[in-house]
């Protein structure tokens, strides 16, 4: 893939993007921040999105801006082969590896005149089926249901673990009363519940339209999640997880029915697609989600998500809990993305790239996060 062409300028710079809604499910958050990362030679150049959210499972941001700033002034005069191997340098920074691959990415499907996933697979779909991102279980989750199923959406995501289990069945068994008959939910635990909690959550959640729950377990382990998948109805799902060495770990002694992945938290989509490819071998499913990110991680997750599966309802939909963003791209539309017919990710992005790489290597100044 190009690997003999040279990458003549490097460069990266912090972003900070308002939410619209507080975010609540690892830490209240208002904003979110990061670096995109620029890489160019001649006439074109790729763009990649560096958010660290140790939440989730990334590395600090400290951690990403001094890893980010060594390669960067790397780079400069590589082939696009020497890039990829400075990348397996890296260990223990998954984000400033997904800035930096999915910049890569972008810059050879631009030179090469083709999508990125059709880089990751030649017969990957050029539209995705999408989740909506309906948030925590707060006295606004039914308006946000009501909008997303207004909008075409069939499978609701909703956060979970931030309240009592008491109240949060009661706010979902009330929300499943009001949701039209084909709607189902997509529930996110976020690791809040022990096993005797997870059990009663269950009990409680048989009668309700559930597609499929999220990392329920406080104190997950391959035994644990097995056990609970058989007692389970529908898919029990792995996300932070798979963060680390997670994903070899639980992939070594297949325990559930679907996997998470975010390639933000595994290292850039490259990493993502193989963590999918080998889940599919053991029958396991997986979704493309994103850390809220901008919108150049956004469609790379979407590039992802084609190359992956397009029947599953990915989690690609959450742009829209950003006020602000940094480019422009695809739009769900009735429950559906199309991926944009532009080669590379598929952003118009030239402005911000020029602005990346005239501001050259952050070295002062407040970092992001």
């Amino acid at each position: 893939m190009a690997r003999g062409l040279n990458v003549e300028q490097a460069g990266f710079r912090p972003y900070r993007l308002r939410l619209r809604e507080d975010w609540t499910g690892r830490g209240t958050r208002a904003w979110r921040e990061g670096w995109i990362v620029v890489l160019k030679t001649g006439r074109y150049s790729g763009v990649g999105d560096c958010a660290p959210l140790p939440g989730a499972g990334t590395e600090q941001p400290d951690e990403a801006r001094r890893a980010m700033g060594a390669v960067i002034e790397a780079i400069p005069g590589r082939t696009v082969g020497g890039c990829w191997g400075l990348l397996e340098t890296l260990t223990g920074t998954p984000a400033v590896r997904c800035g930096l691959e999915t910049a890569l990415l972008d810059l050879i499907g631009r030179y090469l005149d083709r999508r990125v996933c059709r880089l990751l697979d030649a017969a990957a779909s050029s539209v995705v089926n999408l989740s909506a991102l309906i948030g925590p279980l707060d006295a606004g989750v039914s308006v946000r249901a009501q909008r997303a199923v207004s909008r075409g959406d069939r499978v609701l995501k909703v956060k979970m673990g931030s309240r009592p289990p008491t109240l949060e069945i009661r706010r979902l068994r009330g929300l499943s009363r009001r949701l039209p008959d084909g709607i189902s939910l997509r529930l996110d635990a976020n690791r809040a519940w022990d096993l005797a909690t997870t059990r009663r959550m269950f009990e409680a959640l048989r009668d309700m339209p559930i597609e499929s729950l999220e990392e329920p377990l406080r104190t997950p382990s391959p035994g644990r999640m097995s056990r609970l998948q058989r007692r389970c109805p529908w898919p029990v799902a792995l996300d932070e997880s798979l963060a680390g060495s997670g994903a070899e770990a639980y992939l070594r002694q297949p325990s559930v029915r679907r996997v998470v992945l975010k390639p933000m938290v595994l290292g850039g989509p490259l990493a993502a697609l193989s963590v999918a490819r080998r889940a599919r071998r053991e029958g396991i499913r997986a979704v493309v989600t994103t850390t809220l990110d901008s919108a150049v991680g956004r469609a790379a997750a979407l590039h992802l998500a084609a190359a992956i599966d397009t029947d599953i309802a990915h989690g690609l939909a959450t742009g829209e809990w950003l006020r602000d963003d940094i480019a422009s791209g695809p739009s769900p539309r009735l429950g559906r993305m199309r991926l944009s017919p532009l080669p590379g990710l598929g952003l118009e992005a030239r402005g911000l790239e020029e602005a990346v790489l005239a501001g050259g290597i952050v070295s002062s100044g407040r970092a992001p996060c």
